[in-house]
């Protein structure tokens, strides 16, 4: 998803939720203004790609993520991502770090816990359907109404299953740790990412600044809650950019 106008200076790229899909952040573009050119991820098996299979693990969606992105007019830019989105841009960004390309000017993560930390909870891809739905109803939004309609349910459920297949298969392996700033954004009631010691184990990830704010709400503060794009809008505001190449 990406409306471009001319006029930005950095552009944000943005990787959603489990069993999401670009539109999530479409309200972004009216919130973070006309200067940044939010820029999202669809994943396979959804919206234009809808009739690709959805990814069942992390490494092909980062590097066709990497390849996108370099693929693109140049332009300052940070990456962004929300739970599972959180884990494929940090991936991106170490796969950027190995590639003589432009980095990002940030990193800004939420609703996920320090890679090195995975697995936070136990594997639910496997189950029976209903089993898993009130499994994932703490760290996954469904469209309202969405399970009640069995077309939509039929389509939702093999995409709710990879998208979780992916984030419960990844282990993080050891490496250079990034140099840009990392941001890490946590809802106070995320029985997944508890801030105080998430953010703690974040800063090893990276040898530039680690900071990190806490906002009221569960797992799915981020879009919920308007102060937490309004602190994304703020941070990006105060980055120092590179000149475009």
């Amino acid at each position: 998803m990406r409306h471009p106008t001319g006029s930005e200076r950095l552009r944000l790229l943005c990787f959603p939720h489990s069993a999401a899909g670009p539109l999530v952040y479409r309200p972004w573009r009216r919130l973070l203004g006309a200067e940044v050119d939010v820029c999202a991820v669809e994943y396979p098996g959804r919206g234009r790609r809808l009739r690709e299979p959805a990814a069942r693990r992390w490494e092909p969606l980062v590097d066709e993520a990497a390849a996108a992105l370099t693929a693109l007019p140049p332009l300052p830019y940070a990456v962004h991502g929300h739970s599972l989105g959180a884990l494929l841009a940090y991936e991106t960004c170490r796969a950027l770090a190995r590639l003589p390309v432009p980095q990002p000017s940030a990193l800004v993560v939420s609703g996920m816990a320090a890679p090195s930390l995975w697995p936070v909870r136990d594997p639910v891809h496997h189950l029976p359907d209903d089993e898993l739905l009130a499994r994932v109803g703490d760290f996954v939004t469904l469209p309202a109404g969405a399970l009640a309609d069995d077309d939509v349910r039929a389509q939702l459920l093999p995409l709710l299953r990879a998208d979780l297949e992916v984030s419960e298969t990844y282990r993080h392996q050891p490496g250079p740790p990034l140099t840009c700033p990392v941001t890490v954004l946590a809802g106070s009631d995320d029985p997944f990412t508890p801030a105080e010691r998430h953010v703690r184990v974040w800063a090893a990830h990276t040898s530039g600044p680690c900071r990190s704010r806490t906002f009221a709400g569960g797992h799915h503060f981020l879009h919920e809650n308007p102060e937490a794009p309004a602190e994304v809008r703020t941070l990006l505001g105060t980055l120092q950019l590179p000149e475009a190449t």
